[in-house]
């Protein structure tokens, strides 16, 4: 449950994904070229993964190549699908290397090379053209044994097609989520009550009907009776209708919250100790181009929750048309209207009449020109 993220940049202080520095000062457009690729990796590309989401293979049987088929990346499929037609093909030529043949390009063969093929040659296209295409190729028997070693073949070769086309079909149709989620997450104070927000993010920003976001709190607990374990709470969230682009997950951090205690500790300036917190998240949803669930699911530890910033705007206006900026989907800012209160259930964090007046009016002005863009993404 510690921290399961592939090492990709340096984070700065902000949460945001470093910027490169050229000879010219900040490469900003590098920068946001990387955060966004370091999306793509971490939503199925290239990236490191933690042990845990791999197979644990216990014992192997053709229901665990099935599964394996589905969850490794098509580069498996492909070295599979060479396999497993290579190796009966190579076996099948040693066997036949002893039969005659009957060429039926042979004459083309020695006017354009200047002679006929080795025998070996003709025995590999024999087994080849009868495994892969079930059928005689240009090089067929002349023995009875010859055209049993064929029908064999023929029959082997059925079963190995159908093999994979079915994984291939297989490959095609299992559903995988682009879904990935921010690095951090944050606590920040949301008309005077602290809120636990983190980010997820659809790549391919369709709609995804009935999500089913969860969030759960690990800790060590250890009973009267000396008995230690971990402890899961489920964190109540606030659930949408669909899900497009991008979705805050927030929490409410009230009296009844399981991260009261960890909310005061930040608020008096304190750490949480690591090993005694750790945050689940876990997404579910209906694609309605794959007509199935997709899932996703990722860890927060204790050193990932940030205090006082919350989640910079990813959603900006070209002319009437809104867009999703992925290159800020880690950028954090401060969050302002005072800090968390050391108590979560005491009501508004202490701000002056003229700062809120004035933060509010900004924060409208500001917020005019995305309203109708967030209500499109909703939608």
């Amino acid at each position: 449950l510690g921290d399961n993220r592939a090492q990709e940049e340096e984070p700065t202080a902000d949460g945001a994904a470093g910027s490169r520095r050229g000879p010219g000062g900040w490469c900003h457009q590098a920068g946001r070229r990387d955060r966004i690729r370091s999306l793509v990796r971490r939503a199925g590309g290239g990236a490191l993964r933690p042990v845990s989401k791999a197979s644990r293979m216990l014992r192997f049987n053709p229901a665990t190549l099935y599964f394996l088929i589905l969850e490794k990346e098509w580069w498996f499929c492909g070295l599979l699908a060479v396999a497993v037609y290579g190796l009966p093909v190579v076996l099948l030529s040693l066997l036949a290397i002893p039969l005659n043949f009957d060429n039926d390009t042979e004459e083309a063969e020695i006017f354009y090379n200047g002679g006929p093929p080795p025998h070996i040659i003709l025995a590999f296209r024999f087994t080849a053209g009868n495994v892969i295409s079930m059928g005689f190729g240009t090089v067929f028997p002349t023995s009875d044994w010859g055209y049993l070693l064929a029908t064999l073949s023929q029959l082997l070769g059925i079963l190995i097609n159908v093999f994979v086309f079915a994984a291939v079909l297989a490959k095609f149709q299992s559903p995988k989520a682009d879904v990935v989620f921010s690095q951090s997450c944050c606590i920040f104070t949301r008309d005077g009550t602290p809120h636990l927000c983190l980010r997820l993010g659809n790549l391919r920003c369709h709609t995804l009907f009935n999500p089913h976001i969860r969030l759960f709190l690990l800790r060590d607990h250890e009973t009267a009776e000396g008995e230690s374990f971990v402890r899961i709470q489920e964190i109540k969230v606030d659930l949408p209708g669909t899900v497009s682009g991008v979705y805050s997950v927030t929490h409410k951090i009230d009296e009844d919250s399981p991260l009261r205690e960890a909310a005061r500790v930040m608020a008096s300036g304190g750490a949480i100790q690591e090993e005694l917190l750790a945050i689940q998240c876990t997404f579910t949803a209906l694609d309605p181009v794959y007509q199935a669930e997709v899932c996703a699911k990722y860890n927060y530890s204790a050193k990932d929750i940030g205090y006082g910033k919350r989640f910079a705007d990813m959603i900006t206006l070209l002319g009437e048309r809104p867009f999703l900026d992925f290159s800020k989907f880690e950028d954090l800012v401060d969050a302002g209207g005072g800090t968390v209160p050391a108590d979560p259930a005491g009501g508004l964090a202490a701000r002056s009449a003229s700062g809120a007046s004035t933060a509010s009016v900004a924060s409208s002005l500001r917020s005019l020109g995305t309203k109708k863009a967030q209500t499109t993404l909703c939608l």
